[in-house]
């Protein structure tokens, strides 16, 4: 039961962080190579993002409260990927948005794009942002985020006009990308 309440506690607070899109459409943060969830974890204890006993009761209970990404980096993979798949069938329920590429990519996007974070100078302050608008960013910049309107205007809308030109500059393929896809279904 108390497994169900920290789970249902966590997406709580990933809907609350959705609208924060800043974290992750600075994309320059992605690894490219994949970073497994211990490597994530070794690095937050170096940069005392999180502490070497985090997985304690007694910290772990502080750290539920602080932020979604000292959760996330203290879950196992498979935990993950099931939250990952949870907020995929809400957003299909609640806004009509289906998410196609599997879980698992979003694990590993999130793991590199946080664990780049962590190993920037000032890169704990982007991660306060919120774990669900890191994952909304990354499925608008894939054009994963299909809620049957256009891929760039949806990422326009949500990410404003600023970071949309950064986008458009720095991730060039990315954003061809969302424009064939807008053209190839009448959007």
């Amino acid at each position: 039961m108390k497994k169900k309440h920290l789970i249902f506690s966590f997406i709580l607070i990933l809907l609350f962080s959705l609208t924060t899109v800043r974290a992750a459409l600075d994309i320059k943060y992605f690894s490219e190579e994949k970073i497994s969830d211990q490597q994530l974890k070794d690095l937050a204890v170096e940069k005392l993002y999180i502490p070497y006993d985090a997985d304690k009761a007694y910290n772990k209970s502080e750290l539920d409260q602080k932020n979604t990404v000292s959760i996330w980096i203290m879950m196992e993979r498979k935990k993950k990927i099931e939250l990952i798949d949870t907020l995929k069938k809400m957003w299909l329920e609640k806004e009509n948005t289906v998410i196609r590429l599997p879980a698992s990519h979003y694990v590993d996007e999130l793991n590199g794009v946080i664990y780049n974070n962590l190993s920037r100078e000032n890169g704990f302050e982007e991660l306060r942002r919120g774990l669900g608008a890191m994952f909304k960013t990354i499925a608008l910049m894939d054009g994963d985020y299909d809620n049957g309107k256009s891929m760039v205007e949806t990422l326009r809308n949500y990410s404003g006009e600023d970071l949309f030109e950064y986008f458009k500059v720095n991730f060039p393929d990315k954003y061809e990308k969302l424009v064939k896809l807008d053209k190839e279904r009448g959007r």
